[in-house]
């Protein structure tokens, strides 16, 4: 950030310390923006090491799994058993 003036006034200590409390905050913006777009690039590979690739065969049982990407989903059965 640059600050200029021209003629003889100057930047008093109130304009200075609001110069630099900006750039502060702009710097800690930039940072976030910076850190969250590699949270995003990294959470699917994240995300697919986490899942399983296929449910294993339990024999007499009819297994099913349901995955809901992010937040909180109500789902009446996400695991459905069928004995036979």
């Amino acid at each position: 950030m640059t600050l200029h003036t021209t003629g003889d006034d100057t930047f008093d200590g109130h304009t200075v310390a609001l110069a630099e409390e900006l750039a502060r905050r702009a710097a800690s913006a930039a940072l976030n923006a910076r850190q969250y777009t590699q949270r995003v690039a990294l959470a699917p590979d994240l995300r697919a090491g986490l899942l399983l690739g296929e449910v294993p065969p339990l024999p007499g049982a009819q297994v099913a799994t349901y995955y809901h990407l992010g937040g909180f989903v109500r789902i009446s059965r996400s695991l459905v058993w069928v004995c036979r």
